[in-house]
């Protein structure tokens, strides 16, 4: 019999591993609590910082998924499933046996980018050109190294999907940014590399049990603006995208989940990855540009893909609250959709995952990020797909 689960995302994890005030978006993150949602099973519960419609859930349970409880904060039971292990989580959820987790100092040191540098370092796997730095005399030396190279990047040690970065387009601009940087740099470092140009950006996840032993490297495409930042991941058995690349993939993430598990961590790891056009215009792979000790999206796509028993290719989609304009209920939804609707029986469409309204504080509103599978026979159609759901919700 399978044990039942305690799901609670806390989606501050990247932000509060460095630090960052999270006040601002104190409410954005309890309404993502709800993604982890659709993935709760009979025998599991999972727990929200928001109130739900009841026809959201109704709506999920029409498909299979969300068919667990769904509690309030403090109210769950079972082996728990977090976003990520931080003091927040740990807190959330307690008591939490050691069993379940791993040291958070582990966690922390696996997220850092000085972790993620000292790895790609060790094996070729970074940027060209990627320097962790300590201090603003360091930084001022790999902007000297890398002179002939702008732009160039630069990365707080923690902090997922572009927050943070600072691009100098020039040299000149290191002279008006140095106080900025100076703040970036904090107590923990920055990284300085080549900002590239990206062809298409990649991830490979896998899971790593206690005897440090790790599950099956499933890929992933991930689909980012041009500041890095995170909107969607595709998932297909078959991809000929990833094809030329799968080898040096695998080989990387082998590397880095063995040493990951020597340090002690153990849980689901995602690691990020992208081909940029090189000198030249030839086409290259960073195979390992930042190592995640946290669930991803690329997961999650992955489980709502075998939880609704699909064998053709998914895009999880988020779109800011800002491009889009929800109905206020369920029905509304699917008569709008109309055709563009997901079909349990024909496999395809688009799937809401994120309720059109929540309420947080004894405020209702739609979300400030919205979060759909797309679901098709073929990238075609889901591409097609994507641009009727964002003609569909557009803004007048």
């Amino acid at each position: 019999m399978t044990a039942s689960r305690r799901y609670y995302l806390n989606a501050c994890f990247d932000l509060e591993l460095g630090g960052f005030p999270t006040a601002s978006v104190r409410r954005s993150c309890a309404e993502m609590t709800s993604l982890f949602v659709p993935l709760a099973g009979l025998e599991d519960c999972v727990e929200v910082d928001v109130a739900l419609p009841e026809d959201y859930l109704h709506y999920l349970r029409e498909f299979g998924l969300a068919t667990g409880r769904v509690a309030a904060p403090g109210g769950g039971a079972g082996d728990p499933v977090v976003w990520g292990w931080n003091r927040q989580a740990v807190e959330r959820l307690a008591p939490v046996s050691g069993e379940f987790r791993p040291q958070l100092e582990t966690v922390r040191k696996v997220n850092g980018r000085d972790f993620a540098d000292a790895v790609a370092s060790r094996f070729s796997l970074g940027v060209p050109g990627s320097r962790f730095c300590r201090s603003l005399d360091d930084v001022e030396a790999a902007v000297q190294e890398n002179g002939a190279l702008f732009p160039l990047v630069i990365k707080p040690a923690f902090g997922g999907s572009g927050y943070g970065f600072r691009i100098l387009q020039k040299k000149e601009e290191w002279e008006t940014e140095q106080t900025r940087i100076e703040r970036l740099i904090g107590g923990d470092g920055v990284v300085v590399e080549p900002w590239l140009t990206r062809r298409v950006d990649l991830s490979a996840s896998t899971v790593i049990d206690r005897s440090g032993k790790h599950s099956a490297i499933l890929f992933q495409r991930q689909w980012v603006n041009r500041f890095g930042a995170y909107f969607g991941s595709y998932c297909a058995d078959d991809d000929a995208v990833i094809d030329p690349w799968r080898e040096q993939l695998s080989s990387a993430a082998h590397q880095i989940a063995g040493v990951v598990a020597e340090v002690g961590y153990f849980g689901p790891i995602g690691i990020d990855a992208f081909v940029y056009e090189g000198m030249e215009g030839i086409t290259r792979l960073a195979p390992a540009v930042e190592i995640n000790a946290r669930y991803t999206m690329g997961m999650l796509a992955r489980e709502l893909r075998r939880l609704l028993s699909m064998t053709s290719p998914v895009l999880l989609r988020s779109i800011t609250g800002k491009r889009c304009v929800l109905p206020e209920t369920i029905d509304e939804w699917e008569h709008r959709c109309g055709d563009l609707a997901f079909s349990a029986q024909r496999r395809s469409g688009v799937l809401l995952l994120t309720p059109l309204r929540n309420g947080f504080e004894g405020t209702w509103r739609q979300p400030q990020r919205n979060v759909f599978l797309i679901a098709g026979p073929s990238e075609a159609e889901i591409l097609l797909g994507d641009a009727q759901l964002q003609e569909l919700i557009r803004p007048v």
